[in-house]
């Protein structure tokens, strides 16, 4: 478990998880330059620097995980929050521990604008072993850039009405960004003109790196292009997480995946839900999320999510293989 070195006040820090690895750092630090720009050519020039998808993969393993520092508001124990940040002090952070979770235990794991290897799956462990230390009910990760729709009394009843030590995940209403029905799915023929029509470029990558399995919505669009791989369903957190800390337990140190680099460690977890056979509850309480407020939504980071979609497939392919063959 990392060391929480304190920083200021209440602000805890923990420091560069430098590689051991034995790679160059500076290797690592001019390929993380390339991977995190903006400018397309940029990323292009990073995936095309490995020969294959395990060599890409080790560098991810690699890449340092970046630093943060913790920023805590007290309230009530029993349910505390792990909020992800840039900025714990910014409108969207407020909007939550003022508004949309007041009187709530909040985590705030706050990253920094210029944080070079910001890492979300490592940010949400360090929040989550730092409430583990209060011996919660329940822990909830959530992004900043929610929008409230109910009241948080209403949440606080409804997980106060639970077992935790029965229920492993409780799902809220069904949003936009979270809490979406998904399944597994194999690339079709028409998936190679959709993909040439759509962004080539992206096509290319995922052949080179052997990405056949994709997590689908239960859309026209996606029948049309991707084949279910039978007995996948799940359902994706996304935004919005609620686990029991028994359950948390269960998972090890590290709840989320940190290979991943801010993309499918949420995919990641919600499929290993259904792995580890979780039991889940529903909830009658509504959030929404804003999506690409914070990182964005624009095409570089489309070209950034592939790292995450070769390392998913990597990671299950022979089970979804095996899957198909049944």
């Amino acid at each position: 478990m990392e060391k929480l070195v304190e920083l200021t006040g209440s602000r805890l820090v923990c420091p560069f998880n430098k590689n051991n690895s034995g790679m160059s750092f500076s290797l690592v630090d001019y390929r993380n330059n390339f991977f995190t720009s903006n400018n397309r050519k940029k990323i292009i020039e990073f995936y095309n620097s490995f020969e294959n998808r395990n060599q890409l993969i080790q560098w991810m393993r690699d890449r340092p995980r970046g630093n943060c520092a913790i920023r805590e508001i007290e309230g009530d124990n029993d349910i505390i929050l792990v909020i992800p940040t840039i900025d714990s002090e910014g409108e969207f952070a407020r909007n939550c521990s003022q508004n949309i979770f007041k009187g709530l235990h909040i985590i705030f794991v706050e990253s920094y604008y210029n944080n070079f290897y910001f890492n979300y799956a490592h940010n949400c462990n360090v929040g989550i072993r730092k409430a583990m230390e209060y011996n919660p009910k329940w822990i909830i990760v959530s992004n900043d850039d929610m929008d409230k729709v109910d009241n948080v009394e209403i949440l606080k009843e409804a997980l106060n009405s639970l077992d935790n030590s029965y229920y492993d995940v409780v799902f809220p209403s069904s949003s936009d960004y979270h809490t979406i029905p998904f399944y597994i799915s194999k690339k079709r023929i028409t998936y190679q003109i959709y993909k040439l029509i759509t962004e080539k470029q992206t096509k290319i990558f995922y052949d080179k790196f052997d990405v056949n399995f994709f997590n689908s919505r239960f859309t026209l669009k996606s029948k049309f292009i991707f084949k279910k791989v039978k007995g996948t369903d799940f359902i994706n957190i996304t935004a919005f997480s609620i686990l029991s800390s028994n359950y948390i337990k269960t998972l090890g140190d590290h709840i989320f995946d940190e290979t991943y680099i801010n993309e499918r460690e949420d995919v990641d977890l919600s499929y290993r839900f259904v792995l580890t056979d979780a039991r889940f509850a529903f909830i009658s309480y509504s959030i929404k999320a804003l999506r690409g407020s914070t990182l964005g939504n624009n095409f570089s980071r489309g070209l950034r999510s592939v790292a995450g979609r070769i390392y998913f497939n990597f990671k299950y392919e022979r089970l979804f293989i095996k899957m198909l063959q049944r």
